[in-house]
């Protein structure tokens, strides 16, 4: 009986307990609450504060599984939908023309203006599906439409934001830390900011934008027309 107890005492709780706790893992018990950032980001001399991408630089190692569902940008009316289009590296984003009788292409460029790929959308209802591995900028145009012009944005992790009109942003489920906080514009100076995320707590953050003071640097100059190149209904690869 002694024997019996010693086992159920030295080795049966010790396992049980050591099962109960992976269990608890599994399941989030113990785990601390996430937290929340929620702003607004102030774009100086812009019609409104629209299409700012906020993001955390890195959260952990940034080994996030991109997701199933593929991203959308639209050519509808003439016009790139979204304009900016912010995604988790591993992404794949569906191209689509909704134009009926209009023939549209999808031009996609690099930082330094060398292109990614550039694929003819001869016709309504063309769909190109491209998947986006390398982080940064992407600019997109349309090389027959010189008003079409879109951008996306490749981030490491999946906790990021675009403003509304008014600057508003919110990015949930934040997992408690220390963070550094960036912003993307197409059109203007990147500001980050260092902030503390606690266990169920918003934490607050107030940006305000200015203009590039360099507009002729490189990086600047990926918001000017790339030199035009024919498009194919080959798939460039990246």
């Amino acid at each position: 009986m002694k024997q019996a107890y010693r086992i159920l005492t030295n080795f049966v709780m010790p396992l049980l307990i050591i099962s109960a706790l992976i269990f608890a893992n599994e399941l989030g018990v113990g785990a601390a609450e996430p937290g929340t950032i929620a702003g607004n980001v102030k774009v100086l001399g812009a019609i409104n504060s629209a299409n700012v991408v906020v993001y955390l630089e890195s959260v952990g190692d940034d080994n996030f599984d991109a997701p199933s569902e593929h991203a959308i940008m639209d050519q509808k009316n003439k016009e790139y939908i979204p304009h900016v289009l912010p995604i988790v590296k591993g992404t794949t984003v569906d191209f689509v023309n909704s134009d009926d009788g209009i023939f549209h292409n999808v031009h996609a460029y690099r930082e330094d203006k060398s292109t990614i790929f550039n694929v003819a959308m001869p016709f309504a209802g063309t769909k190109y599906s491209r998947k986006f591995d390398n982080e940064g900028e992407v600019l997109v145009l349309c090389d027959k439409h010189q008003e079409m012009r879109a951008y996306i944005v490749v981030l490491p992790n999946p906790y990021f934001a675009k403003t509304n009109k008014y600057g508003d942003f919110v990015i949930k489920n934040v997992p408690p830390g220390k963070y550094t906080l960036k912003t993307w514009h197409e059109n203007r100076q990147p500001e980050s900011q260092e902030i503390v995320v606690e266990p169920g707590k918003i934490t607050k953050v107030n940006l305000i934008l200015k203009e590039k003071k360099h507009r002729d640097q490189k990086r600047a100059s990926i918001t000017e027309r790339p030199r035009f190149h024919k498009p194919s209904f080959l798939n460039f690869i990246q």
